[in-house]
């Protein structure tokens, strides 16, 4: 889906689960501070309350939470980026 990333955009924090393209383009504030933009947390009722409180606890750090809104606001999600992400990969590949 493409919400999460429209979310990190205009600086809204997204909570997500952890599976494929979410867990690609969200990283996790709690486990990785300095480069998070959102919250993740496993399939299941009880990790995503979990999720929640986390991000109460978030949005109630206001300078912890406008940090993780500028860097979800400033990610790039554009073409150019995915395509050097490819080109490496491809590069690591040979």
């Amino acid at each position: 889906g493409l919400n999460q990333m429209y979310s990190q955009v205009y600086g809204t924090v997204p909570i997500v689960s952890r599976v494929g393209g979410l867990a690609d383009t969200v990283t996790d504030v709690d486990e990785q501070p300095a480069v998070g933009t959102g919250l993740m947390c496993a399939p299941t009722a009880a990790s995503l309350r979990d999720a929640l409180e986390r991000a109460q606890k978030l949005f109630a750090d206001k300078p912890r939470y406008a940090a993780t809104q500028q860097r979800a606001m400033a990610h790039d999600f554009g073409w150019a980026s995915a395509a050097r992400g490819y080109e490496q990969l491809y590069t690591d590949s040979l």
